[in-house]
């Protein structure tokens, strides 16, 4: 159950990602592509991303609504839990959900690795 504080963080996600994200698209591996807010934050190589391994390929942190399917994802695939993963696509370039960063969904957002499509290393 989701303490009082989760409950009222995941209260501002739409105000939140309306101020500060951009228009990414997200494409679970069921289908049916979408256009959501993400906010990005694009270069994660300095091992902020919450890892204690080198980050070796190219990657970024995105944070996203995990409240419902409209404005974000709620159960996302990732290749770190053995799964076909995701993929969101950025400026037009298409990246793979690596692994969820954050622990849970209680305050309203998943914090997400994002790797390189192109690049088949690290998986």
């Amino acid at each position: 159950m989701p303490s009082k504080f989760d409950e009222m963080m995941a209260a501002n996600v739409p105000q939140e990602l309306a101020a500060f994200g951009e228009d990414v698209t997200y494409t679970p591996v069921s289908g049916g592509e979408k256009t959501i807010k993400a906010i990005v934050q694009r270069e994660s190589r300095s091992g902020e991303y919450g890892g204690g391994e080198t980050n070796e390929i190219n990657s970024i942190v995105i944070r996203i609504s995990a409240r419902n399917d409209m404005e974000g994802q709620v159960v996302v695939n990732e290749v770190e839990a053995g799964n076909a993963p995701d993929t969101v696509t950025i400026d037009g370039k298409v990246w793979i959900v690596q692994r969820k960063l954050s622990a849970g969904a209680n305050a309203g957002t998943h914090k997400l690795l994002l790797q390189d499509a192109g690049n088949d290393e690290g998986e």
